[in-house]
C-alpha cells in the first residue's frame, strides 16, 4: 500500500506566491501536489520548470485559499490578468 502525501505547508511562505516553485511548496511540495491531482510526480517537477498548466489555475487558488489564504497571479498559469487604468 502506498502512503498518500498530506497537503500542508512546509514552512509559511509569503501571503501573495510568485512563482510555481512557491505555489506548489505552499502545497507541501511535489509529491504531496502530484498525490492531490492524481499525476506523476514527474508532472508536477516539470511545471516547476515550465510553468503551471491552465486548466489547473482554479483547483490550485481554491486549495491556496483554504490552506493558507495565500494568492498567486493569475499569470503564473499563463492566465491574462487585467489592464489595470
Amino acid at each position: 500500500m502506498v502512503k498518500k502525501r498530506r497537503l500542508k505547508p512546509r514552512s509559511p511562505p509569503p501571503s501573495e506566491l510568485n512563482s510555481a516553485n512557491e505555489v506548489i511548496d505552499a502545497l507541501g511540495g511535489t509529491g504531496a501536489v502530484a498525490d492531490w491531482l492524481g499525476v506523476d510526480i514527474r508532472v508536477v517537477s516539470n511545471w516547476r520548470v515550465r510553468g503551471l498548466p491552465p486548466e489547473t489555475y482554479k483547483a490550485f487558488n481554491t486549495r491556496l485559499d483554504s490552506l493558507g489564504g495565500w494568492t498567486a497571479p493569475s499569470s503564473l498559469w499563463r492566465q491574462k490578468e487585467p489592464v489595470k487604468s
